[in-house]
C-alpha cells in the first residue's frame, strides 16, 4: 500500500473514530443526563445533526474513494508532486512547533514575521514565478502586513496581551 492510499485510510479511520466519538458522547448525556436527544428545544439537537451530517459525508467519502482507487494508476510525476506537497506539510507543522517555542523569547512581531513569510515561501514555490528577490519582497511585504493586521485586532480590538 503506497503512502497515498496510506494517508486516505488514515483519515478515514480518524473521521470514523471521531464520529463514534460524537455519538458516543450523545448516547451518554441522553443515557445519564435524561436529555432527549430528538426534541428542537434540546441542546443535543445539533450535536446530533452535525454528527449525521458527518456520518453521511463520511458514508459518502467512502465509496467515492473506493471507486477512485479501483481505477487509480500510479503516474510518477504526479507520486512526486503529492511526496513534495507531503513534505512541505511536515516542514511547516516542524516550524510551527519552533515557532511557538520561540515565540516568547524572540518577541510575537519578529518570529511572526520570519514564520509567515516562510510559510509563504515553502507553500508558493510552485505557483509564484516571478524572480526570487521579487518574490521575497512581496511576501516580505505581505508578512509584514499580517504582523500588523493580527497585532492590531488581537491586542488592540481584543486586548489579548500578545507575547
Amino acid at each position: 500500500m503506497d503512502y497515498v492510499r496510506f494517508l486516505d485510510f488514515a483519515t478515514l479511520v480518524v473521521m470514523f473514530i471521531a464520529n463514534f466519538l460524537i455519538f458516543y458522547n450523545i448516547y451518554t448525556f441522553n443515557k445519564f443526563e435524561n436529555i432527549p436527544v430528538l426534541d428542537v428545544n434540546s441542546p443535543l439537537i445539533f450535536p446530533f445533526l452535525i454528527a449525521l451530517t458527518l456520518l453521511i459525508l463520511l458514508v459518502s467519502i467512502i465509496v467515492t474513494h473506493f471507486r477512485f482507487w479501483r481505477e487509480y494508476e500510479v503516474d510518477k510525476e504526479t507520486h512526486l508532486e503529492e511526496v513534495r506537497d507531503f513534505k512541505n506539510v511536515v516542514l511547516y507543522f516542524v516550524v510551527l512547533l519552533v515557532y511557538v517555542m520561540v515565540v516568547e523569547k524572540l518577541h510575537f512581531k519578529l518570529t511572526t514575521f520570519v514564520f509567515a513569510l516562510g510559510a509563504m515561501y515553502v507553500f508558493s514555490l510552485k505557483e509564484y514565478k516571478a524572480g526570487f528577490l521579487k518574490r521575497v519582497g512581496v511576501m516580505a511585504v505581505v508578512s509584514l502586513c499580517l504582523v500588523y493586521v493580527i497585532e492590531f485586532v488581537f491586542y488592540r480590538i481584543f486586548l489579548v496581551n500578545l507575547p
